[in-house]
């Protein structure tokens, strides 16, 4: 047994010795009497009992889960402040080679071969980086949507 069980097997113990010096203390000649009256008492203590621990395990409960729903909304910030510096560095680049092959076309001389793979591989970048976003989400959407089927049944 462990202690919690220990715990309780005192307290029952406790409850039903009071009980019965309670009801042998009054005045009463009828063991059924006694029986019944035993019985609505203990019966009376255990489910007040009862439902103050119940109410007790359940803000517990909600105290986790409150917790970690917000761990989890620091999470999902962190990565889109991080997600959102990652594209707008790229977004910076691709718009200064751009302005390059914007310049190009001005006259200006500058090597458009290096500018224009420079371009190519940045959007490349660019969707492989967010079609990874994507995926993350809906990985994160379809972890919910179960775990809300499991809170479900």
């Amino acid at each position: 047994m462990n202690k919690e069980e220990i715990d309780l097997q005192k307290g029952r113990e406790l409850i039903e010795n009071l009980t019965e010096t309670y009801i042998n203390t009054k005045i009463m000649d009828n063991h059924d009497v006694k029986t019944l009256l035993r019985d609505k008492i203990i019966d009376t203590v255990y489910t007040t009992v009862k439902e103050i621990e119940k109410s007790k395990i359940v803000k517990e409960a909600q105290d986790k889960i409150d917790i970690e729903a917000e761990n989890r909304k620091r999470k999902e910030i962190k990565v889109l402040i991080i997600e959102t510096l990652i594209i707008g560095f790229i977004i910076g680049l691709l718009v200064n080679q751009f302005t390059d092959v914007i310049s190009f076309t001005k006259g200006a001389e500058i090597n458009i071969y290096a500018s224009l793979a420079w371009i190519i591989i940045l959007l490349a970048f660019s969707f492989v980086f967010a079609f990874l976003m994507y995926t993350n989400r809906i990985d994160d959407f379809v972890s919910k949507i179960e775990n809300k089927d499991k809170l479900a049944s």
